[in-house]
């Protein structure tokens, strides 16, 4: 369930060491308001039914391995089609290789675009973790502090 609060994309660009491939100066203003990420390989394939633009979309191997399969022009209709939803932010792990167009495109969206070195699982689990315990200090009231210690101690033991 996601909580009401926000957190600043630049700092969670800070907290995990992500690089910037687009977009940075709006990473600087743009704040993520859900705790939860999305693996977006249906979306790419075209099915946005129940797409939420407020999560960060996290692409790792199966989505960029689809993406290159494709067809050079249906590739970037796909990319096209995944940014002008506007998600709040686009991490790749594993410091895949991106064509140009991809972050070209991302760009032309003004979609910030980031990437990690991490694998794809240990950054989602991490990256859902560090959200989570920011929603959880941010409600106190609701939670007890056992959670909190709790959620911090994985997001510290998992930290690159």
């Amino acid at each position: 369930m996601d909580h009401q609060y926000t957190v600043s994309l630049q700092n969670i660009i800070k907290e995990f060491s992500l690089d910037v491939l687009a977009c940075g100066e709006i990473a600087a203003t743009t704040e993520v308001s859900v705790s939860d990420i999305s693996r977006p390989g249906l979306q790419l394939a075209g099915y946005y039914d129940y797409f939420d633009p407020k999560r960060i979309q996290v692409l790792g191997l199966n989505e960029i391995t689809y993406l290159k399969e494709l067809d050079p022009a249906e590739k970037i209709n796909r990319l096209k089609e995944f940014f002008s939803k506007k998600p709040v932010a686009v991490v790749v792990a594993r410091k895949m290789e991106l064509s140009v167009d991809f972050v070209d495109i991302a760009a032309e969206h003004n979609v910030p675009l980031l990437q990690t070195a991490e694998e794809t699982s240990a950054f989602s689990a991490a990256l859902i973790s560090y959200l989570k315990v920011l929603g959880f200090e941010k409600n106190k009231s609701k939670y007890p502090d056992v959670q909190i210690d709790a959620f911090r101690r994985y997001v510290s033991s998992h930290k690159a």
